[in-house]
C-alpha cells in the first residue's frame, strides 16, 4: 500500500507541475528596445534587453597572432571532419520533418494574452497619412487573423489611428505568451522521440545499403 501511496503523490505532483504556466511578456514602447521578460510562478528573468557587456582587455600582438593562428588550425580541423553535402541534407531533413507537428502541438496549448497595441501613424502630407492608415490596418488584421487562427489570443486594447495634425508615428506593443510546463514537455518529448525514430530508421537504411554493396562487390568477385 504504501508502494501506491507513493505512486500517487508523484502523479498527484508532476500534474501540479504540468499545470504551471510559463509566462513571456513582451513590451515595446516606441524609440526604446524591446523588453522580455520570463515569469514562472514568483520568479522573473529578463531576456531582453541584454545586460552590456564588460569591453574586453585589449590584446597585444603576439596574443592576437596566436589566437589566429589557432583558429586556422580549428577551421582547417573542421573543413576535414566536415560532412559531404548529402550527409548534412539528410540530418537536417530528420529534424525538419517533426516539426510541423511539433508546432501544431503546440499551437493548442500557446495562447497570446493581453494583447495591447496603440499606433499613431503619422505623415508630413495628409493624403499620405491616410494611405499609410489603410495600408498598417490590412497589413495588422491580416497578421491578426493568422495568429487567430494558430492561437487563443486576447485581445486588451486595439488602437490604430491617423494622426493628421503631426508629422510623427509612434507605437506602443504589449503581450503575453503562455502556456503550461505539461503541454510544452509533452509537445518537446514527441517531437524528441520522432527525431530519435527517425535516425533509426535512417541508420538502418544505410546499413541495408552498405549490406547490398558488399553482397553486389562478392558476387562480381565470384
Amino acid at each position: 500500500m504504501r508502494a501506491v501511496y507513493i505512486i500517487c503523490i508523484i502523479v498527484i505532483v508532476l500534474f501540479l507541475i504540468g499545470m504551471v504556466k510559463i509566462k513571456l511578456d513582451v513590451s515595446y514602447e516606441d524609440d526604446e528596445e524591446v523588453r522580455a521578460i520570463l515569469r514562472l510562478l514568483f520568479l522573473k528573468f529578463r531576456l531582453l534587453p541584454l545586460k552590456n557587456k564588460k569591453p574586453k582587455k585589449e590584446k597585444n600582438k603576439n596574443e592576437e597572432k596566436a589566437v589566429l593562428e589557432k583558429k586556422q588550425i580549428k577551421k582547417e580541423e573542421h573543413n576535414k571532419q566536415k560532412q559531404s553535402f548529402g550527409e548534412l541534407l539528410e540530418m537536417v531533413k530528420v529534424f525538419l520533418d517533426p516539426l510541423p507537428d511539433f508546432l501544431k502541438s503546440l499551437s493548442k496549448g500557446l495562447k497570446i494574452k493581453k494583447l495591447k497595441v496603440i499606433w499613431c501613424i503619422a505623415k508630413e502630407d495628409a493624403d499620405q497619412t491616410a494611405i499609410l492608415y489603410g495600408k498598417s490596418c490590412a497589413i495588422f488584421y491580416s497578421v491578426l487573423g493568422i495568429l487567430n487562427s494558430f492561437f487563443d489570443v486576447d485581445m486588451d486594447k486595439i488602437r490604430i489611428y491617423p494622426d493628421f495634425i503631426g508629422e510623427q508615428s509612434f507605437c506602443n506593443v504589449f503581450f503575453r505568451l503562455q502556456i503550461r510546463i505539461g503541454r510544452l514537455l509533452m509537445s518537446g518529448l514527441k517531437y524528441l522521440a520522432a527525431v530519435f525514430m527517425k535516425l533509426i530508421n535512417n541508420n538502418l537504411k544505410s546499413l541495408k545499403r552498405v549490406k547490398k554493396q558488399r553482397r553486389g562487390k562478392n558476387e562480381s568477385y565470384n
